[in-house]
């Protein structure tokens, strides 16, 4: 055989020896892995999924209405004390928006602060705008493509200070966001 032909063939046969040695380890590295990440301590996810709008009510005393959400909405309870909903809708040039609802009953014992609403930027713009009777606290982060309006509210007839908040992630127009804030005010029962 000439030396080009030898070449040829001893490399094919170290790269089967490699690939099938390689293929070896995965196999028996597998069971191992198994077991250390079955016995590793981790910190568990503060963000369960619920069902719906009724989990809220019964677990943490938060009342909302699914009755305007879109069938693609999911139902999160965050760390026990924070009731969210996300969903995703097309925007300007047929790009996903994102949406978050979220409310959360401020009490002595609320480890969540003033911001629930899960954008940490220390360059938003903030301004307030009316929306009916209620004054809104507008924040935008143009890094994140991101607004968020909160909304701080006491309920006179349970005595309860509750904070929501919307979250839109995406390029929205006027009249997509003036949508998705009457689905959020009817949400949090605040229509006007």
């Amino acid at each position: 055989m000439n030396k080009l032909k030898k070449t040829i063939i001893v490399r094919c046969i170290t790269v089967m020896l490699l690939t099938v040695g390689f293929s070896f380890s995965i196999i028996g590295c597998s069971d191992s892995t198994k077991e250390e990440a079955n016995n590793t301590v981790g910190i568990a996810n503060p963000m369960v999924s619920v069902k719906g709008v009724e989990d809220f009510s019964n677990q943490l005393g938060i009342d909302m209405d699914d009755s305007m959400l879109p069938a693609n909405a999911e139902y999160f309870i965050i760390s026990n004390e924070l009731a969210e909903i996300q969903y995703k809708m097309k925007g300007i040039d047929d790009e996903d928006v994102e949406i978050t609802y979220r409310a959360c009953k401020i009490t002595p014992e609320t480890k969540s602060d003033n911001d629930i609403s899960g954008i940490y930027d220390d360059n938003m713009t903030e301004s307030t705008i009316e929306y009916g009777d209620l004054n809104l606290r507008l924040r935008t982060s143009d890094s994140l493509n991101a607004s968020i309006y909160d909304i701080d509210f006491y309920n006179e007839a349970k005595q309860e200070n509750i904070k929501y908040c919307v979250v839109i992630i995406g390029n929205s127009s006027q009249m997509q966001i003036a949508n998705i804030m009457d689905i959020a005010m009817a949400t949090f029962k605040l229509e006007n």
